[in-house]
Order: structure tokens, then sequence, then C-alpha cells
């Protein structure tokens, strides 16, 4: 498995990488609190391109932003990994 990372924003993930039933639900979450990537972005202090890559499943956030992101969406952690 290659190395994901980007200033330890990221943690490479390999039921991400293999798409192993995992769904990720960054984006609905975001969408449904009606934040912009932009928004979110700057409310997990991250670039917008590092939401992006979580939203489209190609690297994970750190597990420390976990707990932050689901605050800020207002879901639970585990709403954010749903398996499909």
């Amino acid at each position: 498995m290659s190395q994901l990372h980007c200033n330890n924003l990221f943690l490479p993930c390999q039921a991400v990488l293999d798409k192993g039933g995992v769904n990720l639900s960054f984006k609905s979450a975001r969408k449904a609190k009606g934040m912009t990537l932009k928004q979110a972005s700057e409310a997990f202090e991250v670039s917008i391109q590092a939401v992006c890559l979580w939203e489209s499943e190609k690297t994970m956030p750190s597990a420390a932003l976990l707990p932050k992101i689901a605050e800020v969406y207002g879901v639970t952690i585990d709403e954010l990994f749903r398996k499909e």
C-alpha cells in the first residue's frame, strides 16, 4: 500500500483505497450542514484540496481531526463511516 499524506493531515487506509464496503459520508454530512468546501476547510484548518480528497475517498483525515469534523457537521464519528 502506498503512503498517502500531506502535512500529517491524512492517514493511509486500506479499506478506503480498496473501496472495501466503507461508505465515507463526509460529503453528504458537509452538504447536509449547508457548508461549502471553503467553509469546511476553514473550520478544520486544512486546504480545500484536503476536504476534496476526503470526500473523493482518496485519503482520510487524521484520527485527531475526526471529533472536530463530527462536531462541526453535527454527526457522530460512526455516521461519517456508515457501512453500505
